[in-house]
């Protein structure tokens, strides 16, 4: 953990792969008195941080983590935006379209379950894809019925 909270953002990718590889989850777990639960929030808020910086970032050879990566994002949060971001857009420059309405179909359900608008930017990034396969009209993706 000492490691973990000791990096920040824009620290080199390589330093925040190492110390996320080897966060490992709560802190504390199973322990609730209140000083823990704080600390292990902080814990779980800081490595969502680092994930949200490091995902855009990740060199060519290294995109093929970014899956890893969001998995461990969603453990900590279910509803991590920047993960399904990184995700959907992996899949989908990939072209594993089917990958990506599925992880596309967890993020809806997770802004639903939140009361949370989806992102413009994972709109934007859907309809970008949309265009490009010749998908839907007016507006609606093919696939992707709820935008």
């Amino acid at each position: 953990a000492g490691v973990l909270e000791r990096l920040r953002p824009g620290d080199p990718v390589e330093l925040l792969m190492a110390a996320l590889d080897s966060y490992g989850g709560d802190y504390l777990p199973g322990y609730y008195a209140d000083w823990a639960l704080v600390r292990r929030r902080h814990l779980q808020e800081h490595a969502l941080t680092l994930l949200s910086s490091l995902l855009p970032r990740l060199a060519e050879g290294e995109r093929h983590l970014i899956p890893t990566y969001a998995k461990l994002a969603f453990k900590l949060d279910p509803g991590h935006e920047p993960s399904y971001l990184a995700l959907i857009r992996y899949h989908l420059d990939n072209r594993n379209v089917e990958q990506a309405r599925r992880h596309l179909g967890s993020y809806q359900e997770a802004m639903k379950d939140l009361g949370v608008e989806p992102s413009p930017e994972v709109l934007e990034l859907v309809g970008a894809f949309a265009l490009q396969l010749g998908w839907g009209g007016g507006g609606r993706v093919g696939g992707f019925a709820d935008y």
